[in-house]
C-alpha cells in the first residue's frame, strides 16, 4: 500500500466523525451547513484516494478531481458566512455565482476521456503533476488558489480588525487550518517535498484536528461576530435607508411592517414616494427629509406614525445617505 493511501485511510474516519458532529447540532445555520459541505467534499476526495486506488487509473484520477471540485467554493462560502460578509448573507444568488466556475471545471474533468485536457495520461499517486497534468488541471488549480486566498483575505480582515480577542483567535485557528493543506499541496505541485510523495491527506487530517480544537476550546461553531445590521434588525423602530439621492437601499423588519412592503419591493424606490404612499401628498410638506425633526404622520389607512427623516453626513460634509425612522 502506497504512503498516500495509508494517509487517506487514517484520516478518513476522523473527517467523517467531524461531519457527524457538525450535522448533529440542533441549531444549524448557513456557516454550519457550509462547513458540513466542505468537510463532505474533503471526505469524498480522501475516500477516493483511500478506497479507489488513489488515482492510479484514468477513472481514479478524474474521480479524485471531480469530488474535489466543490471544495474551493464551499470553503469561500463558509468563510464568508463565518466572517459575516454582508453581500453573501443578503444575496443568496452570490453564492450560486461563486459556484459557477467550478461547475464548468467539473464538466471539463468529467469529460476528460474525450479531450485529455485535464489529465494527459493516467496518473499515479507518487508521480508529480508535471508528468500528467494538462491545461485544464492548471486552470482548476488557479481557481482553487484564487478562492483560497480570497477566504484567507476575509480571515485576515478579522485578524486585523476583529472586535474581540476570541474573534481573532478563531480567525487565526482557521488560517492555520487552511494553510497546512495549502502548503502541503503547493509543495507537491512544485516538487519541493523530499519524501517523494504528497502529504496532502495527512495535512487535511491536521486541519480536521484543528477544527475539533476550535469547536472544543474556542467555540468555533457557536460564536460569530455581532455586526451592526444584527442590531438594526432587532430594533422595534422601523428604519428605511437610502443613498444620497434618496433612493432606498435597505430596510429592517420593523420598517417593512410599518411601511407595509417587503424590503425587496422598497429597494429602488424614493423616500418621498414612500412618504406619499403612507400619508398622501401632504406627507412631503409635514415630514422634512433633511433636518431630523420628529413629526406625527397620519397615514391613509388610519394609523398615526412618529416619523423622523434626516441625512447622515460624511467627513467632507456631503450626505453619505438618508433615512426614515418610523
Amino acid at each position: 500500500m502506497d504512503p498516500v493511501t495509508v494517509q487517506a485511510c487514517a484520516v478518513f474516519p476522523l473527517v467523517v466523525a467531524l461531519i457527524a458532529r457538525v450535522l448533529l447540532r440542533p441549531d444549524k445555520g448557513l456557516v454550519h451547513w457550509g462547513l458540513a459541505g466542505l468537510l463532505a467534499s474533503i471526505a469524498s476526495w480522501i475516500g477516493v484516494v483511500a478506497f479507489a486506488g488513489g488515482a492510479q487509473r484514468w477513472g481514479g484520477g478524474t474521480l479524485a478531481l471531480l469530488v474535489a471540485s466543490p471544495l474551493p467554493p464551499l470553503y469561500l462560502l463558509t468563510i464568508a458566512y463565518h466572517t459575516r460578509v454582508a453581500p453573501f448573507e443578503k444575496n443568496p444568488t452570490l453564492g450560486v455565482v461563486v459556484c459557477v466556475p467550478f461547475v464548468a471545471l467539473a464538466a471539463l474533468i468529467a469529460t476528460n476521456d474525450a479531450h485529455h485536457l485535464v489529465l494527459r495520461e493516467a496518473r499515479g499517486p507518487l508521480r508529480p503533476p508535471s508528468e500528467w497534468a494538462g491545461p485544464g488541471f492548471w486552470a482548476f488549480e488557479a481557481w482553487v488558489y484564487a478562492y483560497l486566498f480570497l477566504g484567507l483575505g476575509l480571515l485576515g480582515r478579522t485578524l486585523a480588525f476583529g472586535p474581540t480577542r476570541d474573534d481573532r483567535q478563531r480567525a487565526l485557528l482557521i488560517v492555520a487550518a487552511t494553510v497546512l493543506p495549502l502548503a502541503a499541496h503547493t509543495a507537491h505541485l512544485l516538487g519541493w517535498l523530499p519524501l517523494g510523495y504528497p502529504v496532502t491527506p495527512g495535512a487535511l487530517g491536521l486541519t480536521a484536528l484543528l477544527v475539533v480544537v476550535g469547536i472544543d476550546r474556542f467555540a468555533l461553531l457557536e460564536a460569530q461576530p455581532v455586526v451592526q445590521r444584527d442590531v438594526v434588525e432587532e430594533l422595534h423602530d422601523g428604519l428605511v435607508l437610502a443613498d444620497p439621492g434618496g433612493v432606498v437601499i435597505d430596510a429592517n423588519r420593523a420598517g417593512e411592517r410599518l411601511v407595509g412592503s417587503p424590503r425587496e419591493a422598497l429597494r429602488g424606490r424614493r423616500l418621498d414616494e414612500i412618504l406619499c404612499d403612507l400619508g398622501g401628498d401632504d406627507a412631503l410638506s409635514s415630514v422634512p427629509l433633511s433636518d431630523g425633526a420628529e413629526v406625527e404622520l397620519p397615514t391613509l389607512d388610519g394609523r398615526r406614525l412618529e416619523v423622523r427623516a434626516g441625512a447622515v453626513h460624511a467627513h467632507a460634509g456631503q450626505p453619505a445617505g438618508r433615512f426614515l425612522v418610523l
